[in-house]
């Protein structure tokens, strides 16, 4: 990859200037604090007192060194950047990932923002938009067309306004759903290898974040699945990890987090999604399980044929920039 340039961004209204630039191992002690700043978490106590497992349940992998390091290997593996923003005195006070992304039409190539943040002194600032820019002409100059991120589910801020302006528009939606595991016919299920190549061809139905990533981000988890199964004539995969160790927040056989993936022309096919959710919810059920939960587009979660819906609730909007 080219060496990626570095920008001074201007941001409260012109009032103060930040240098963005590509991240440096060096820098991970300082994001991991960056995150941890963050105001608006439920902490249940100083994240300071907290293991690194339960801030990574509040905050996901920049919680911590332990998971920071697995997940920024991923990014350097594949040739995806990561920024940060400093200030005068040098302190880290934003940070962005950028997933690189190379899907099959209509999600197409993309440049993915994983995470946008900034410290807790910068918030209302504008440097998450000033980031967000920057992030633009980095992936226009890596030859990206489009620039994506979500929020709800996702790592941008709500402020659908300001992103409005800034070129972003609504590209899809997503609800969680929980669903009930119960009888029914088993599926033909391989096991699948834990690697990129395996997901070509196609997308995850509930898209919060890129097929390849999505898929390789649980390779670490030993305890989880990655099935290949035929449903209504197409090839598609699961992904699913018991809830109680990915989560820490269910009993043992209680629920499974899973992850769907279908040919793109059939990601919000009602009928397809109903027969993979009734096959997996017999196989959740052979092995024990009560539930699981995933996500799927609002507008086949209201579809869904012979699956007990145990809940459902909007999870987040994805947003698309053409650069």
């Amino acid at each position: 990859m080219r060496t990626l340039p570095t920008q001074t961004l201007t941001i409260r209204g012109g009032a103060e200037r930040v240098m963005a630039r590509p991240a440096t191992e060096a820098d991970w002690p300082s994001i991991v604090e960056l995150h941890c700043s963050i105001p608006d978490f439920p902490w249940t106590r100083p994240p300071q007192e907290m293991t690194p497992e339960e801030r990574c349940e509040y905050g996901g992998a920049w919680m911590s060194l332990e998971s920071l390091g697995p997940h920024y290997a991923l990014y350097v593996e594949r040739g995806s950047p990561i920024f940060v923003a400093e200030d005068d005195s040098g302190r880290i006070v934003g940070n962005l990932d950028l997933w690189l992304a190379d899907e099959p039409e209509p999600v197409g190539r993309n440049a993915f923002v994983e995470i946008v943040v900034e410290h807790a002194e910068y918030v209302g600032s504008g440097l998450e938009n000033a980031m967000l820019g920057y992030a633009a002409e980095v992936a226009r100059a890596l030859g990206y067309p489009a620039l994506d991120g979500s929020f709800g589910i996702g790592g941008l801020s709500d402020d659908y306004f300001a992103k409005r302006a800034m070129g972003f528009r609504i590209w899809d939606e997503h609800d969680r759903v929980d669903a009930a595991c119960g009888a029914g016919v088993l599926p033909k299920l391989a096991a699948v290898p834990a690697t990129g190549d395996a997901t070509r061809g196609l997308v995850v139905v509930g898209r919060w974040a890129p097929t390849e990533y999505v898929w390789l981000a649980g390779r670490a988890d030993e305890e989880g699945l990655r099935l290949g199964t035929a449903v209504m004539g197409e090839r598609c995969l699961i992904q699913a990890a018991d809830a109680a160790r990915w989560r820490g927040k269910t009993q043992p056989g209680f629920a499974l987090d899973v992850t769907f993936y279908v040919p793109p022309e059939r990601t919000h096919d009602a009928a397809l999604v109903s027969e993979l959710f009734r096959a997996f919810a017999a196989y959740g059920a052979s092995q024990g399980f009560r539930m699981f939960c995933t996500w799927i587009p609002s507008t086949v979660a209201h579809k869904l044929s012979g699956v007990e819906v145990l809940s459902a609730a909007y999870a987040g909007t994805c947003l698309r920039m053409r650069l």
